[in-house]
């Protein structure tokens, strides 16, 4: 018998490659399909530029096909895209709005504050869906799902 995943967190790099965001796009899609095919309903972002946004704007998108699904944005303060341009602040609270629970981990910008997030997303899951090429904050938080017995699944290594 395979072991119930009921929740998923997402991490990744802020920057991807231009040219494969079509194809990373659909490979996310393709594990929520699979994820809520098998049972899992929450689905939660951190909410950071690049990797975190596109999966939150999957699972809005997969909301249609599977409506139990919830998305969760896990944030590391109010202001974390306060010196974001114009378009991103706007991409950003159009996902907001639209998600079903926001937890904020601080209140305001604190150093630490992005690892305390992480570090909640990989608590509150079963499972991660990671788009990892190279160190940083994702490598952390993959190492820590890893450290506390979450399975992991890196897109990256798909491309």
């Amino acid at each position: 018998m395979s072991e119930v995943i009921s929740s998923c967190c997402f991490s990744g790099h802020r920057e991807l490659p231009e040219a494969k965001l079509g194809y990373i796009c659909g490979m996310l899609e393709a594990c929520i399909d699979k994820l809520a095919e098998e049972g899992c309903e929450e689905f939660v972002s951190g909410g950071a530029l690049g990797f975190d946004l596109l999966a939150a704007e999957a699972v809005l998108k997969k909301k249609k096909a599977y409506p139990k699904i919830r998305l969760v944005m896990a944030l590391p303060c109010r202001n974390q895209h306060e010196k974001w341009s114009a378009f991103q602040k706007t991409r950003y609270e159009r996902i907001l709005e639209q998600a079903d629970e926001i937890v904020y981990l601080c209140e305001s910008y604190v150093t630490g504050c992005m690892q305390l997030r992480n570090k909640y997303m990989v608590d509150r899951c079963d499972f991660c869906v990671a788009f990892l090429s190279h160190g940083g904050g994702t490598q952390h938080t993959v190492n820590y799902a890893t450290e506390k017995g979450k399975r992991v699944v890196n897109l990256a290594q798909k491309l």
